[in-house]
């Protein structure tokens, strides 16, 4: 399970979501593609219903989605915007 660090201002301007980190000082923008996974992570925190769901919505093949997922995955925790967390339930 994916979990957003607490140390972020989030905010959704104009369909881009835009998000500061306080330790850091980087601010960095989701739009497009990036905004749907974005939202999904932060009111979700579930990456398999975010597959599921954009698998459906977007004429995407499943090996292409896997991998913009995870690209996007591995971006957002080098910016410590998410951390991972083991679901031990």
């Amino acid at each position: 399970m994916y979990t957003i660090n607490e140390n972020l201002i989030i905010r959704n301007i104009d369909s881009k979501y835009v998000i500061i980190n306080m330790e850091t000082g980087e601010i960095t923008t989701f739009d497009g593609t990036g905004n749907v996974f974005f939202e999904f992570l932060y009111k979700l925190k579930d990456k398999t219903k975010m597959y599921e769901y954009l698998l459906k919505k977007y004429d995407v093949g499943e090996e292409q989605l896997q991998e913009d997922i995870t690209e996007f995955l591995k971006t957002l925790l080098e910016k410590n915007i998410v951390q991972y967390m083991e679901d031990n339930a």
